[in-house]
């Protein structure tokens, strides 16, 4: 998305991009800390949940444009798949309950219809839309409470942690990818070589 528009407002759209599947990510963190992944419909679910996350990360390219309401709607799969769980993992919990009936089930819905609306835009509106789309739903828990969270530290900190390992990984992906629309010669292969050079550097500070 950001490379294909190497401008101010691709870097925006990119970082508002970044904030909506950042905050799926983190949601999913905590989940899998008071659910059993091995749990039959928790199982099914995930796997659903995964899918609307395939697809949005489809979308990803052309998401303030053609692909904009296809987007929001399966990130809207994602979101909902998350409370739909918790909701599930807090069955005995009425704390837990009751924090993702006020902090997500009423935040959620209202920042996936920002976004609904806002593929039908675009310029200012839609880049507006989504900031506000991101705002409410970062900002449901803080304003309606998250006293009933609970979590593993252990698990949320690997779960973080793998991000890093990932992003890695993915750079190293991107060299061999931006390589095979160039010719193969020496300065090529230099900047490989400074690349994995790079990746490794920041592997060891991790």
């Amino acid at each position: 998305l950001m490379a294909d528009n190497p401008t101010w407002e691709g870097l925006g759209q990119g970082l508002l991009v970044l904030a909506a599947l950042w905050w799926a990510w983190v949601g999913y963190s905590w989940l899998t800390s008071v659910v059993v992944p091995e749990e039959g419909w928790v199982r099914v679910a995930l796997f659903a949940a995964m899918a609307g996350l395939l697809i949005a990360s489809l979308c990803v390219p052309e998401a303030f444009g053609d692909r904009a309401l296809a987007f929001a709607i399966s990130y809207g799969v994602v979101r909902f798949g998350q409370i739909a769980l918790l909701f599930l993992a807090g069955r005995d919990d009425p704390d837990l309950r009751r924090s993702v009936r006020f902090a997500l089930a009423g935040s959620t819905p209202i920042a996936i219809g920002l976004l609904i609306v806002a593929s039908a835009l675009d310029g200012a509106a839609q880049a507006a839309l989504w900031a506000a789309a991101i705002v409410i739903d970062y900002g449901g828990p803080a304003l309606f409470g998250s006293s009933g969270w609970r979590l593993m530290p252990a698990h949320f900190s690997e779960r973080h942690g793998l991000v890093i390992i990932l992003a890695l990984g993915e750079s190293i992906v991107a060299i061999g990818v931006g390589a095979e629309s160039t010719d193969l010669g020496l300065g090529l292969y230099s900047a490989a070589a400074l690349g994995i050079g790079l990746a490794a550097a920041l592997w060891w500070i991790y």
